[in-house]
């Protein structure tokens, strides 16, 4: 798995469409009921291997990970909190 910044997401679906995983993180912000800011990190993390990408989301922490746009350029499982920190900790 190799992380890549907001920035570079033309990269990171490239890096994936070469056949790796791409973790790609970006910043939160919303709006909650209270109309308080919540900032916050999130990531895809972006792989053409449908099976591997839910073994490694598995791997990570998710018990029962979602792959959003299944079949697509961007299929991916959204991670954050300490699934992020695993994924983050996992990356070269």
């Amino acid at each position: 798995m190799r992380h890549f910044s907001c920035a570079y997401i033309i990269s990171a679906m490239k890096y994936a469409l070469d056949g790796g995983q791409a973790l790609h993180t970006f910043r939160t912000y919303e709006q909650d009921r209270t109309r308080e800011q919540r900032h916050g990190t999130r990531a895809h993390l972006i792989d053409h291997d449908a099976q591997r990408l839910r073994q490694t989301a598995r791997a990570l922490g998710i018990p029962d990970p979602v792959v959003n746009l299944e079949g697509t350029r961007l299929q991916h499982v959204e991670l954050y909190g300490d699934a992020l920190d695993r994924a983050l900790k996992s990356c070269h």
